[in-house]
């Protein structure tokens, strides 16, 4: 099935123009009651975002998000037209994701949020490990080129070797509106 932001329309100069659709920060993060319908005006990603979510951020349950440990073994994100990278057949058996914080001028490590939580007898994802703080931990993103980490849930033990991100703020430290 598609989504309303997943699919183009033709307009009459026989360009393609994106659709109205959902505000991805709903359906990457805990979604919110003030997230309205986007209409980008272009395919950059933070078009994708109502403002709510660019002014305020997306929070993202700290156990749907992974640190990337060993980016050799770390997916990119399909150029497609939905928010997740889904399964794809004959490929490594990875869930519905999305990779995060990777692009360049981003600080710390890359991150992938996992679209569903995972179960204790789901199988351990290469190269990754979740972050180390108490259950119920949120992390907040701002968006711009990238969802980036703006405030950490407090550490419930310390970062896994040289993974750790420069800081592990515990307030906010970086602006949620984006200036670019």
């Amino acid at each position: 099935t598609r989504r309303p932001a997943q699919h183009m329309q033709a307009t009459l100069t026989g360009k393609r123009k994106l659709g109205i659709g959902k505000c991805w920060g709903q359906e990457i993060g805990i979604g919110s009651s003030a997230c309205t319908l986007t209409e980008p005006n272009s395919a950059a990603f933070r078009q994708r975002f109502c403002g709510h979510c660019l002014k305020h951020g997306v929070a993202v349950p700290a156990s749907r998000v992974l640190v990337v440990l060993d980016p050799a073994l770390s997916p990119a994100n399909h150029h497609g037209s939905g928010v997740w990278n889904e399964p794809r057949p004959g490929a490594t058996s990875w869930p519905a994701h999305r990779i995060v914080n990777q692009t360049s001028g981003c600080l710390g490590p890359k991150l992938v949020v996992l679209r569903e939580e995972r179960g204790p007898m789901d199988p351990e994802l290469p190269g990754l490990v979740g972050i180390p703080c108490a259950p119920g931990g949120i992390v907040i993103f701002r968006v711009a080129r990238t969802l980036q980490p703006a405030q950490l849930p407090a550490l419930a033990r310390p970062w896994p070797n040289a993974a750790a991100p420069v800081a592990a703020p515990t307030a906010p430290t970086l602006p949620l509106a984006d200036a670019e």
